[in-house]
This record gives structure tokens, C-alpha cells and sequence, in this order.
């Protein structure tokens, strides 16, 4: 089951969870995570050791690694996507991702361009990449959808504008490929790809995805035997926290509202910002709204995403800060901020998400 309708399969500006969740099935990068959490080699011949201080990677790419069209997986096709994905033309999201690669973060302060990033394919299966510093988890970042590869040859025939934006102007590397998806439709299905370099290792047959927006909806599909799993929140998940059939999985998913702070906008005032976070109540939304077993976030980081090596401790705990509410501060940080930012009469603020039961409740929560 995805809970909001797939909008694109372009692995350098994918941005959501069913994007993500399809994406994982269909294509592989240098490395992919086993169930225990920790990167294997997948189109990679083996887990590299830096060299170079720590700042440079060589991976040799798998003689038998093909697209799903038999197109050959080849370096040129990691440093093609990476670097679009960096390319402003491509209205990329992730570019902050990147930054510890050489030069990525003089190309996001537009001080470079995104052909100077630091990955390069030196032979026709011979990849290296440099680094800025040393990246203790670089190892696990390769595995996020954005440092996926991409068929050259394909994206260019396509080109880069239709590309991922239904299952003809797809291709993959992975285990399995999209058919049936139009690029609006709320149900496809992924079957075998025969290219898949460890195909025999792959027992299903297909993965057939259905989106349900609905808590609700998407419990009775899968009361009624029509799912096979389905995510819930809300008042569904209040009423079924003692059914047998749930199952509470730790995600390491930060969700924060992005907020405008461009010249001329209200929120570009810093005290503007601290008001409003100093309002909204996240154990009451976590406990009340979402009662899927989330948690008020007070680290960019998910606890137990990471662990700092010189103490041993959790890392989120250490970046922690406190979510307490403070309405009298907020007023003061209101008034205070209206002043600087020389602002006067009611502010108008838009809140925007997507059409998700769940967001929707979001929402309407921190709109109140």
C-alpha cells in the first residue's frame, strides 16, 4: 500500500515516501541495506575502504549489472545522475545531501558548477569519488534514492523532462521493474526484472501497489483481505492499538514544516520562526492527531539513526533540544520580530500540504 499517489520516478528530484518505497524495488545505487540496516554490495563488487586520508572511493561497477531494457549498468551512469541531481536546470531537492563530496557545497552556494562535483567515471566500470573531508557514514549515504544511477543512454533518448514520468519512460537496474503506471494512476504493479544481476535471490513474482489516503479505507482493504498491509493513523490507529495485526516499525522519518523565508516574506524574521515552533504542541499531535506511534522530534536526527563513535551516544540525543510549548515567549517573540521585520496590521500566513488523510489532519492542527 502507498498512502499518496506516485508523482515521479526521476531518482534526482523524488521527494516522498511512495517515490522512495518504489524506487528501493526498482533500482539499486553502489551499495543497498540488508535487514540488518547495513550496506552490502549491490551494483558495487564489494564495500570499499577509503583511501587518501579517508576523501577518496574507487568502486568497480559488476560486469553483469544490467537496465531492465539490457542496457549495461557503467560508471558513467552514477556520475550522469548524481550530477544531475545537483543541477539547478534540474530543480533538484536534495542537494543538501550531498554536501561533504568534493565541491558540493561551493555548487549549492553557486560558487561552482554541478560539473565539478566529485565523482567521475574514470573507466567504462571504474568509478571514483572524491570527498571534501572524511565521511565515517558515507558508507550508509549511498544508499539513499538520490545517489542512484541512471541510464544514460535511455534518459537522453527519453529526454530529461519525460523521464520517470510513467513506466515507458522508466528503466531499472533493480529487482524488479514499474508496469501499468500512467503517471497519475493509484495502482501498478512492479514485476520481475530478467536483467536483475541477483535475480535468483528474488522469490516474488510482483509487488502490486495500491494507493489509500485513508486510514480508514485502507483498514477495511485489508480486513477484507485486499491489502496485504496498510498504514494507519489517526482514529484508526486509536481503535486498533489492541488488534493483533499491528505492528508498530520505527522509521527514521523527520517531518518539519519547511517554512518561506525569501526577501519580503514574514518568515524570514528568525523571532517570526521561534514563535511559531513555540506554539505548536508536538506531544499533542504526535499522541492525539497522528496515534501511530510517532514521536515529537527534537533532533533533525531520529533517535537511533546514529550513534557518535567518541561517546557512544545516541546522536539525536546529543542535538537534542527542548519542544516545550511557550506561549508567553511566543507572544514576545511575535511582537519582538514584527517590530524588526517592520511589519504592521494582521500577517497572512498559507499553509500548504499534500491531500493525505494524515497531512490533512497535520494540518488543521497546527493551523489551529
Amino acid at each position: 500500500m502507498q498512502t499518496a499517489t506516485l508523482t515521479t520516478l526521476d531518482s534526482t528530484n523524488q521527494a516522498t515516501l511512495p517515490e522512495f518505497n518504489t524506487l528501493v524495488n526498482t533500482t539499486e545505487g553502489l551499495y543497498r541495506l540488508n535487514s540488518k540496516d547495513q550496506p552490502v554490495p549491490a551494483m558495487a563488487t564489494k564495500i570499499v575502504k577509503p583511501t587518501k586520508n579517508g576523501t577518496q572511493y574507487v568502486f568497480h561497477i559488476r560486469k553483469n549489472a544490467k537496465w531492465s531494457n539490457g542496457d549495461p549498468v557503467l560508471a558513467s551512469d552514477f556520475e550522469y545522475a548524481w550530477k544531475r541531481a545537483m543541477n539547478p536546470a534540474n530543480k533538484p531537492v536534495y542537494t543538501y545531501i550531498f554536501s561533504g563530496i568534493k565541491n558540493a557545497d561551493a555548487i549549492n552556494n553557486g560558487k561552482k558548477s554541478y560539473k565539478s562535483l566529485g565523482i567521475k567515471a574514470i573507466g567504462k566500470r571504474t568509478l571514483r569519488i572524491q570527498l571534501d573531508h572524511p565521511m565515517t557514514y558515507f558508507n550508509k549515504l549511498v544508499t539513499v534514492p538520490v545517489f542512484l544511477p541512471q541510464d544514460e543512454k535511455f534518459v537522453t533518448k527519453i529526454g530529461t523532462d519525460k523521464y520517470g514520468t510513467n513506466s515507458p519512460t522508466t528503466v531499472s537496474n533493480g529487482a524488479f521493474k514499474v508496469t501499468g503506471w500512467t503517471g497519475s494512476n493509484d495502482s501498478y504493479v512492479l514485476k520481475r526484472n530478467q536483467y536483475y544481476w541477483d535475480k535468483q535471490a528474488i522469490k516474488l513474482k510482483q509487488i502490486r501497489y495500491q494507493t489509500v489516503k485513508d486510514a480508514n479505507t485502507a483498514h477495511n482493504l485489508f480486513a477484507d483481505g485486499k491489502l496485504d498491509d496498510a498504514t494507519i493513523s489517526g482514529v484508526t490507529a486509536k481503535s486498533l492499538q489492541h488488534n493483533a495485526n499491528v505492528k508498530h516499525v520505527d522509521r527514521a522519518w523527520t517531518y518539519y514544516l519547511q517554512v518561506n523565508q525569501r526577501s519580503g516574506q514574514p518568515l524570514q524574521n528568525k523571532k517570526l520562526r521561534q514563535a511559531l515552533s513555540l506554539v505548536i504542541n508536538r506531544k499533542q499531535l504526535t499522541k492525539t492527531v497522528l496515534a501511530d506511534g510517532s514521536k515529537p522530534a527534537s533532533s533533525f536526527v531520529s533517535p537511533g539513526t546514529a550513534v557518535d563513535p567518541t561517546t557512544n551516544r545516541d546522536f539525536s540525543a546529543e542535538t537534542s533540544f527542548s519542544t516545550k510549548v511557550d506561549i508567553a515567549k511566543a507572544r514576545q517573540l511575535w511582537t519582538a520580530g514584527l517590530k524588526e521585520a517592520n511589519i504592521k496590521g494582521t500577517v497572512h500566513l498559507t499553509l500548504i500540504g499534500d491531500d493525505q488523510d494524515v497531512t490533512k489532519n497535520v494540518a488543521q492542527f497546527v493551523q489551529q
